[in-house]
């Protein structure tokens, strides 16, 4: 089910006999046979999906281009730093409010560095090293005792709005695949009939 609340979408993937209707996949052998139906109907319908995850892919791309003054190496190094923090230095999930307000715990031992970054990106560690000094000024990054690297609650929310895009993205993709009979007919779907 997708509910939108505010202007972030949400996804919440439902199952069991109080969602009998309107469950999605709830089990690991459906969930493989959906993703071979996907594999098969991307494959088949290539022009058709490849044009709505474009049409998405390059308004994020340009928001982000934006939002980082045409730097797109800036955004590079502050997702992987989002992603090694959420990935490796939270004890549980969070939601999109507590990342916006930075009401969580966060082990900032764990963090990533500049060298990790170079690695991970390909982008020279120099021009790693300069552009987190820009992304620590402005006060979208900020280093841990031990110099592990973590993406501010500010951060957060002035990126809000490719937070949406990347909602609407998937909705729409989900909302796409769901809809064709080659994955919502006969055996395992995306919903339940």
């Amino acid at each position: 089910m997708i509910a939108q609340t505010g202007q972030i979408t949400q996804f919440k993937l439902m199952s069991g006999p109080e969602n009998s209707q309107e469950g999605i996949i709830s089990s690991p052998r459906n969930s493989d046979d959906v993703r071979i139906k996907i594999a098969a109907l991307l494959h088949e319908k290539f022009s058709d999906y490849q044009a709505l995850w474009v049409e998405n892919h390059l308004r994020l791309l340009c928001n982000l281009r934006h939002t980082f003054g045409n730097d797109l190496d800036k955004s590079i190094i502050l997702a992987v730093v989002g992603q090694r923090m959420f990935q490796i230095g939270l004890d549980r999930p969070i939601d999109f409010d507590q990342a916006r307000t930075g009401n969580y715990a966060l082990d900032l031992s764990r963090m990533t560095n500049v060298e990790s970054i170079s690695e991970a990106t390909g982008i020279p560690r120099e021009t790693v090293r300069r552009k987190v000094s820009e992304l620590l000024e402005i006060g979208w990054l900020e280093r841990g005792a031990k110099g592990g690297l973590s993406v501010t609650p500010q951060a957060t929310d002035t990126l809000e709005s490719a937070t949406q895009i990347i909602a609407q993205l998937l909705g729409t993709m989900f909302d796409a695949l769901a809809r064709d009979p080659a994955i919502s007919g006969p055996g395992p779907s995306l919903t339940k009939a």
